[in-house]
């Protein structure tokens, strides 16, 4: 992330709280679809960077 110019305390800005930035950068939470719109749309992120397929268990055919 740093070698994009942006650091946690960024990310921290833009999601609430560096609490949930260090929470979504370390994998306990996930990224909701606010949190990649205004990612999408304030930082220039491509959308499908951001979006994971669903865990479900199984893998897709797709």
């Amino acid at each position: 992330m740093e070698t994009g110019g942006r650091t946690q305390s960024d990310l921290g800005r833009l999601l609430g709280s560096r609490q949930r930035a260090s929470d979504v950068l370390s994998g306990k939470r996930s990224l909701t679809m606010g949190m990649a719109w205004k990612l999408n749309r304030q930082w220039g992120i491509p959308a499908e960077a951001l979006i994971a397929p669903p865990k479900t268990g199984r893998q897709s055919a797709v």
